[in-house]
């Protein structure tokens, strides 16, 4: 891991602008990427999906917008994706023979396939598997296949490995490249370890290992009792402390496929340091073209830190000789032993029988047997303590494998059935900048060529018949890393299981499994799935996959709709009640919606919004479509994005994102209605500060400003717009909100009305599938602080109330009646929206001042004489408007000389403002 970090950080030095890209898929036809690839010798990623699968989605949003993934990407591969469901996708398909959704292909520039992985994969997956490939590429070898005369990395590892000889295993695991050999450091009496086992989450069981005699009987009842006798020994929270040791492990072959090797953990402030050494028949190291017989283990361990350390070192070696895994051992003082030595009756004694050595007792070596009767003939293990350890146990493995620290020290002469060797180096002091060096030397006596394998990789090596061969590690998947509480995953295994062990994946089931096959779940909890293969008792693999669940969403309907203001004072409809006019319109393929009540075919549509997602996600709605989904964000900001000749004061980026969730290309347009507030009749648009805007007015073209300044021209400059340079909208147009509101099209143009609206219009073309294309407005109030809340009203009731021609004076009846209706529905409501309207006989102007008298006199009365705060009171004039949409016409008709009285609710003002 310390190695990622430090290349990502160079990366970050020396491509300051890549780090805020993602994968960049190339659209070019497939022969012009060939060709690039060719020119610049890479192989071609290729990402095929179906927009319809869930998995492919995930990995669009989730994966491949990495920005560290899509710089190691962009670098490595010519990258495209492919829509499996498009014609050059269903040629493709059939060619590569895709049968699973989405399939990662890398490809050469002939179009031979090179690797295919099949599903879903997560980011750090993807990019240990883009290091794979590309260190195959670079040596012309198969994925995975080892790299002779290369040096290459493993990421993310533990550094564990299993010996073995010609596919025969001299430690457990081999060819199985998943060893349960491992080591604990305990560092000031906390404790590391690079096996992962400490991770599983059982407690530790100390297993009893009773003396039942020779033969089957003994090894059945050992077995049997394996689970009957044991107990705990330590608690989970003593084994969760331990930390787990993993980075990046450097490997290196030779030409006889002997491998070198080196992995460095940090912990504590001290420097681990693990290298694997191969040693030819003499224990010498290799010349360039010998071949390993020996393996030094070599340990590395310097204080980094400060101050001094205590440090001590656990290690635990599972012994085994090809089939036998209850190995016999012979320990020797003396590591000199010549070929045909005599083994003295005290030696011979130990086979089979658990042994402790402590302090001045501690053999030097150790030879581990197949069989004892023909002792160095057969294959025989070889150990060396270069460094004596201050505890040595040979025994058994079940005994060995729950020790964390402290070795038991009761089983000496008892019989064991499954060999294993720990060795305890005690607590030392390590003062600072002090090195400790500790080695082993492990392999095979006067016989045969030893290879080692990383656990975790793919195994490549020779068969006793000394013919290359490679095993395929068991492959298990699930389908998605990350999830939301309610949403179910796939959890798929594939291994061809030559050695016919039990398949089990924990928790999700404790009967055996097939060697292949696919589960679906629904976890209700981060989850960590364990996939396990054992054999006799031990596991030949151990795949750990995390599946991190996050609270499930829950969602706000809301329409979307926003009003905006500065100290309590409205700048468009409604503020600070959260009561908005201001509403969009779009237009996909031949359908209009709108996020307002429009009765002229727009189809209205709902927003969600994340209630439990942090502030972000209360700013962020998104309403859906069978084509589209549109996504509305409102940040507030302190400084300008579009490096304006502004003040540095405060900002409101509002934005729309379209998004094509079809198959099929979308072309339409979009626009954005702000209902102003003109409190005196007196409100100016410009342009640029200098170009006025009349009424009824459309901007198009060339002329777009690029800010535009609402101002009232007694109070002063309320609201500046502004348009990003390159998202510059297609028209702009100035006029009377109620011509928006209605759908009547033959509105009479000289209607007078003091209620205006801007109207942005953007034109949207070929918007591909899976693309998407953004819209803004940057509003600014020059003077004070801009906020903004949602419209999140719901209506209760309404009533209408008449008045005589050309008089505004209310009747007894009317105050009865408003008396009664707001009796009626009281605490029902926490709005009033008070509307005024007249019949279209005399001059426009005298009738529009006429529907703001009667709305006042509502007013007065609910206020003076009802006592209803007036912060709860929204006015509209509507002057002779309504009146006259149908016709020139005079009619004196009382049905228009109306005030209509409507009551809304809304929620308590902390849900619905979301910044003040």
């Amino acid at each position: 891991m310390r190695n990622k970090i430090v290349k990502v950080l160079i990366f970050s030095l020396i491509f300051p602008m890549a780090l805020h890209a993602q994968i960049n898929f190339s659209q070019e036809n497939m022969s012009v990427i060939q060709s690039k690839a060719l020119s610049e010798k890479k192989l071609i990623f290729i990402f095929a999906y179906t927009p319809s699968n869930s998995t492919s989605r995930f990995m669009t949003n989730n994966v491949l917008n990495d920005e560290v993934l899509g710089l190691f990407y962009n670098q490595a591969f010519i990258c495209t994706n492919i829509n499996l469901e498009s014609e050059e996708g269903k040629v493709l398909k059939q060619l590569y023979n895709i049968q699973q959704y989405p399939s990662l292909l890398f490809i050469k520039d002939n179009g031979e396939l090179f690797y295919k992985h099949n599903g879903s994969i997560g980011v750090a997956d993807l990019m240990d598997l883009g290091q794979q490939v590309l260190n195959a590429f670079k040596v012309n070898k198969p994925i995975y296949q080892q790299n002779y005369n290369q040096k290459f990395e493993v990421l993310n590892t533990d550094g564990r490995f299993t010996l073995g000889a010609q596919g025969q295993r001299l430690m457990y695991g081999y060819p199985y490249p998943n060893s349960t050999s491992y080591f604990v450091v305990r560092v000031n009496k906390k404790f590391a370890s690079n096996a992962p086992r400490f991770q599983l989450g059982n407690p530790f069981q100390l297993h009893e290992i009773p003396n039942y005699g020779l033969g089957f009987w003994r090894k059945f009842k050992s077995i049997f009792n394996y689970f009957l006798r044991s107990k705990n020994i330590y608690n989970q929270n003593v084994y969760k402390n331990v930390h787990y040791l993993k980075d990046t492990l450097l490997i290196e072959f030779n030409n006889h496929l002997s491998l070198s090797s080196n992995i460095s953990y940090d912990f504590e402030n001290v420097s681990i340091t693990q290298k694997l050494i191969p040693l030819n028949s003499q224990m010498l190291e290799l010349a360039p073209d010998d071949t390993a017989s020996y393996y030094k283990i070599h340990y590395t361990f310097e204080n980094k830190g400060n101050t001094q350390v205590n440090f001590g070192l656990l290690s635990l070696f599972d012994t085994m000789i090809d089939d036998n895994d209850a190995a016999k051992m012979d320990a020797f003082k003396d590591a000199e032993l010549k070929n045909g030595e005599k083994i003295s009756l005290k030696n011979k004694q130990l086979r089979g029988k658990q042994v402790i050595y402590n302090n001045a007792d501690i053999p030097e070596r150790v030879l581990v047997y197949r069989t004892t009767a023909k002792r160095t003939n057969d294959l025989t293990g070889d150990f060396h303590f270069i460094n004596p350890p201050d505890e040595l146990h040979i025994g058994s493995w079940p005994l060995y494998y729950s020790v964390l620290w402290n070795t038991p020290m009761k089983y000496d002469g008892q019989k064991y059935f499954d060999s294993a060797i720990l060795a305890k180096w005690d607590d030392e002091i390590l003062e600072i900048g002090q090195k400790k060096e500790i080695s082993i030397i492990y392999g095979l006596f006067n016989k045969g060529i030893l290879e080692v394998i990383p656990a975790g990789t793919k195994y490549t090596g020779m068969n006793k018949n000394g013919v290359a061969y490679e095993f395929d590690f068991p492959k298990f998947e699930v389908s998605a890393d990350t999830i939301r509480k309610g949403d179910t995953i796939t959890i798929s295994w594939l291994t061809k299981n030559p050695q016919q062990a039990e398949i089990f994946i924990n928790p999700l089931s404790r009967k055996k499994l097939e060697n292949n096959g696919s589960i679906k779940k629904v976890p209700a909890k981060t989850t960590t799935y364990n996939f396990l293969m054992r054999k006799d008792g031990k596991y030949l693999a151990n795949i750990s996959k995390t599946v991190v669940v996050l609270p499930k969403l829950e969602y706000e309907e809301l329409n979307g709709r926003l009003t905006f203001g500065n100290d309590n004072q409205a700048l468009s409809y409604g503020f600070p009640l959260p009561f908005s006019n201001n509403l969009f319109q779009i237009q996909i393929g031949e359908k209009d919606f709108s996020n307002a009540a429009f009765d002229d075919g727009a189809q209205k549509i709902k927003a969600n919004r994340v209630i439990n997602g942090g502030d972000e996600a209360l700013n962020y709605l998104f309403y859906k479509t069978e084509n589209a989904i549109i996504e509305q964000n409102i940040k507030q900001l302190k400084r300008n994005p579009y490096e304006l000749l502004c003040p540095d004061t405060n900002f409101i980026l509002l934005s729309f994102k379209i998004k094509n969730i079809s198959p099929d290309t979308l072309n339409g347009e979009f626009s954005y209605f702000i209902n102003l507030i003109d409190k005196n009749e007196s409100i100016e648009l410009s342009a640029n500060d200098s170009i006025q805007i009349e009424l009824r007015n459309e901007i198009g073209n060339d002329d777009i400003p690029s800010r535009i300044n609402i101002k009232d021209t007694i109070s002063g400059e309320l609201l500046r717009l502004y348009y990003k340079k390159n998202k510059i909208p297609t028209t702009i147009i100035f006029n009377e909100w109620p011509q928006y509101w209605s759908s009547n099209k033959n509105t009479i143009k000289n209607a007078y009305c003091k209620d205006f609206i801007l109207k942005t219009n953007w034109q949207y073309t070929q918007i591909c599938p899976n693309d998407s294309c953004q819209f803004e407005i940057l509003l600014h109030s020059p003077d004070n602080k801009l906020d903004w809340t949602y419209d999140n009203r719901e209506f209760v009731d309404s009533t209408n109330i008449y008045f005589n021609s050309n008089d505004s004076l209310l009747f007894t009846e009317s105050r009865t009646k408003i008396i009664e209706f707001l009796k009626k529905n009281n605490k029902k409501y926490n709005i009033i929206e008070i509307e005024g309207h007249t019949d279209n006989t005399g001059s426009i102007s005298k009738n529009y001042q006429l529907s703001k008298s009667r709305i006042e006199a509502v007013k007065i009365f609910i206020t003076e004489k009802l006592g209803i705060s007036s912060n709860k009171i929204l006015l509209k004039a509507h002057g002779e408007y309504d009146a006259n949409l149908e016709t020139n016409k005079e009619t004196a008709d009382i049905s228009h000389r109306k005030v209509v009285i409507l009551l809304y609710k809304t929620k308590p003002e902390e849900q619905s403002t979301i910044k003040k």
